[in-house]
């Protein structure tokens, strides 16, 4: 298999631009030290002919990337010009959607033993999953999928949201015991002080009418 072409696998599952970003992307909107990529055009195939429009939705935008992958992908563009694309044909053309899938997506699906119905745009699905997972915001996703609206990221991935709730009582359970301890803390140091102080006070030094009878009682009973 073809390491450059191949490699256009990482940023769709790692990342979820749409396979038309991918194939679009150029060597001088990918950033190694910010680890960023800018999402300018879209690559479509017409008449089999590659022709660059905006980008899904009509929005550009920037993307993070993972450490890892921009590790990857340095290499890659080694030697490059800035205009150049990222992933390419040997003679520096940009890819073919038709092309890549048959010689180069089914054959990277079977050597990995996934099934022969997983399609390109489900590695999309699988990132968006893996964020939902980690416990992304919905709307950092639909940001970073480049989706239209809120709606159509919950749309599409909102029942992958219950699988978290569990670990969000737990973060909550943590908050409750801290709070729950520092307080229990708090009242211990306070009824420690009073007896102290109570120790201090000369022997029927507490008049009556004074207020403090009952909390004088306690502390008496607890000395």
């Amino acid at each position: 298999m073809p390491a450059p072409r191949a490699r256009a696998l990482y940023p769709r599952r790692n990342v979820a631009p749409s396979w038309g970003e991918i194939a679009a992307l150029r060597v001088g909107r990918f950033y190694p030290l910010r680890a960023t990529v800018d999402v300018m055009e879209s690559a479509t195939e017409v008449d089999r002919e590659v022709r660059f429009v905006a980008p899904k939705n009509g929005k550009t935008r920037s993307i993070r990337i993972p450490r890892a992958l921009v590790d990857r992908l340095v290499p890659l563009v080694a030697g490059k010009g800035p205009e150049a694309f990222v992933f390419a044909k040997a003679n520096g053309q940009p890819l073919r959607h038709s092309q890549f899938y048959v010689r180069v997506f089914r054959p990277a699906v079977a050597a990995a033993g996934l099934p022969a119905s997983l399609r390109f745009h489900d590695l999309r699905h699988t990132c968006a999953a893996l964020l939902t997972a980690q416990g992304a915001h919905p709307r950092a996703i639909m940001e970073r999928l480049g989706h239209s609206s809120i709606n159509v990221t919950m749309d599409a991935y909102g029942h992958l949201l219950p699988s978290i709730d569990e670990s969000l009582a737990t973060g909550l359970d943590e908050v409750l015991r801290a709070a729950v301890a520092r307080e229990t803390g708090h009242r211990r140091g306070t009824v420690a002080a009073l007896r102290t102080s109570h120790r201090d006070l000369p022997a029927g030094s507490v008049e009556a009418g004074s207020g403090i009878e009952p909390l004088y009682e306690v502390l008496q009973t607890s000395a």
